[in-house]
């Protein structure tokens, strides 16, 4: 595995990473996703077109907006090993949103997270705010290393989770 920080121009080789693991509710538009990289706080890391992280850097929390292996190359333990490097180059808490755990891919993607380290904060009513206009606010739960969230570091975290990384000014949900 062998990580490298993408730039815009490079874009069109991991978007089908997005589009094959991500539904269009939780995800940006192709263009939406490509101006991204016009911003500071947004990185993506990839090998190729194998795998990918996506995600926005706050002062003392790191949020992975998209963790992606190609489909071929899944349960192989390359997800693990791109959350250590985060971990390890980064050394900021790690927040994922994770879909409620109803069905075998659900519990399989939160016992996933688990295994590596994460705090499943399920006593919060999260919800993903629409990524485009028009889409739906999606119910997720937060997920976090290093500690479990309490009631201050959880509004903390989805202020800037909603008007810095997301953009999201408008009523939540």
């Amino acid at each position: 595995m062998h990580l490298e920080e993408i730039n815009e121009e490079q874009f069109d080789t991991i978007y089908p990473l997005f589009e094959d693991n991500f539904p269009k509710e939780e995800r940006k538009s192709y263009q939406g996703l490509k101006d991204l990289h016009k911003r500071s706080d947004y990185h993506v890391l990839a090998d190729g077109n194998k795998m990918m992280a996506a995600y926005y850097e706050a002062d003392d929390f790191i949020m992975v907006a998209h963790l992606s292996i190609r489909k071929d190359l899944q349960s192989h333990g390359y997800g693990s090993k791109i959350l250590a490097y985060l971990q390890e180059k980064i050394g900021k808490m790690i927040v994922v949103e994770v879909e409620h755990p109803v069905d075998a891919l659900t519990k399989r993607r939160v016992a996933f997270y688990k295994r590596n380290g994460f705090y499943f904060n399920d006593q919060y009513d999260y919800q993903l705010p629409p990524m485009e206009e028009g889409y739906p606010f999606v119910p997720l739960v937060l997920m976090t290393t290093k500690q479990p969230l309490d009631d201050e570091m959880y509004d903390r975290m989805v202020k800037i989770m909603y008007e810095q990384m997301y953009e999201y000014n408008g009523e939540k949900q």
